[in-house]
């Protein structure tokens, strides 16, 4: 981060890190003391950077609400309202249940689910399930789907596109269920139509914001691209720490873009892990004609 963004977070936790001084020694300063927990991250839930649930709801309220625009008029889809997709934390093996975290690339992990909005900011974030567990599961598990299917999130504004009323939607991969708040691009089995080819390149385009929001969190906090050697009960500290740290970062402008696209789960399709049955067809046709009319 730059030394300006450093110092903005320096006087965000300077009253809850400040030591008193004594007449045995003068304390560590905020500044150092910041400086060497950053640099070893597995000391990060000592750090009281900001409380970090309070911080996600604050950014959740305002940022939601914001996403709809910025993807309409940076990728001309409408009703998105962020990209969802997940990414391996690489973990050791836990001491109970050990091969419920085992993996398909073959490593024990965990999964962060993220929801992404057009700038790269985390709006929504889910961490800790084992890393065996597909991402449509995750989703479930997560409570987003039960809040979804019952209106109490993505409710609205709704918008009425080609004479279909659609919901803010999530954007997401093949793995994911294809809702009326959930879209995914058409499967290509080698029969898509013009139209919808054209709709998946822009599609793909505009989810690629999730990807490249991992590989952004894990090339600037290190401790995300290696193996995480700590509890798995601590460790949603550790990352909820790290992205709320991506965020102030980036609201200040202090960018780290990486060619590092990084979702660890291009692999999965379109049966694994399926959710119920898929009610969004109308609502994908819908988007893909406003893009066959409009870009």
């Amino acid at each position: 981060m730059t030394r300006e963004t450093f110092e903005y977070l320096c006087h965000l936790v300077r009253l809850n890190l400040q030591k008193q001084h004594t007449r045995f020694r003068s304390p560590v300063s905020v500044e150092e003391e910041l400086v060497l927990h950053c640099g070893d991250w597995q000391q990060v839930t000592a750090i009281e950077v900001v409380d970090c649930n309070l911080a996600l709801e604050s950014q959740q309220r305002r940022l939601f609400v914001a996403s709809l625009d910025q993807f309409d008029e940076s990728y001309g889809i409408r009703q998105i309202m962020g990209a969802i997709n997940g990414c391996h934390i690489e973990i050791d093996a836990p001491p109970d249940n050990h091969e419920d975290y085992f993996n398909q690339k073959q490593h024990y992990s965990v999964n962060l689910q993220a929801i992404v909005d057009s700038n790269l900011k985390f709006i929504h974030a889910s961490v800790g399930y084992p890393g065996s567990i597909h991402d449509a599961r995750v989703l479930r598990l997560s409570g987003l789907y039960e809040l979804a299917e019952n209106e109490q999130i993505l409710s609205g504004p709704t918008c009425n596109i080609n004479g279909t009323e659609i919901r803010p939607l999530l954007a997401g991969d093949s793995a994911y269920p294809l809702t009326n708040w959930l879209v995914k691009p058409y499967p290509d089995r080698g029969h898509l139509t013009p139209e919808q080819r054209k709709f998946n390149v822009k599609f793909s385009a505009l989810r690629s914001v999730v990807e490249r929001a991992f590989g952004m969190l894990k090339a600037r906090w290190r401790i995300a691209l290696k193996k995480v050697e700590q509890k798995t009960s601590t460790l949603k500290k550790t990352v909820i720490a790290a992205y709320v740290l991506h965020n102030i970062c980036i609201e200040r402008g202090d960018l780290y873009d990486t060619d590092n696209n990084d979702s660890d789960d291009s692999s999965d399709d379109d049966n694994d892990g399926r959710i119920g049955i898929e009610t969004g067809n109308d609502t994908r046709e819908a988007l893909k004609d406003y893009v066959r009319d409009n870009l």
